[in-house]
């Protein structure tokens, strides 16, 4: 589980904050509805980067702009785009702070195949 950063960096909707935790490229985008989505920040059509700036706003969505896709701020792809959505990614908040968590980090850390909750919802 990484934190991304706090609610409060991203107050409007296309607000948007990334991470690059070493293992994962993360995308929060809180949407028109201010609903909070963590999404992977990755072009489906070809592993890159779809933002490089650590915070910003997008006006009209999502895009790729070496590949010319749209998505929507919830991470789905443009409807008649006749491509796939971007990889959503856990995401949850504790007193503002948005935390994520990688699918790849899936499992306890002993092993088992069955994953340990990963956020109990208590702030510290």
């Amino acid at each position: 589980m990484d934190g991304v950063g706090h609610e409060s960096d991203m107050p409007r909707g296309g607000d948007f904050l990334t991470l690059d935790t070493g293992v994962e490229r993360v995308l929060v985008v809180r949407g028109s509805s201010g609903a909070v989505h963590a999404l992977r920040n990755s072009c489906p059509e070809s592993p890159h980067a779809l933002v490089t700036s650590r915070r910003g706003r997008f006006d009209a969505g999502i895009e790729c702009k070496l590949h010319g896709l749209n998505f929507s701020l919830d991470g789905r792809a443009r409807p008649g785009t006749g491509h796939v959505d971007l990889t959503a990614l856990e995401v949850s908040s504790v007193s503002g702070l948005i935390c994520v968590k990688s699918p790849s980090l899936e499992g306890s850390a002993d092993g088992d195949r069955n994953p340990r909750p990963w956020f109990d919802t208590e702030p510290p």
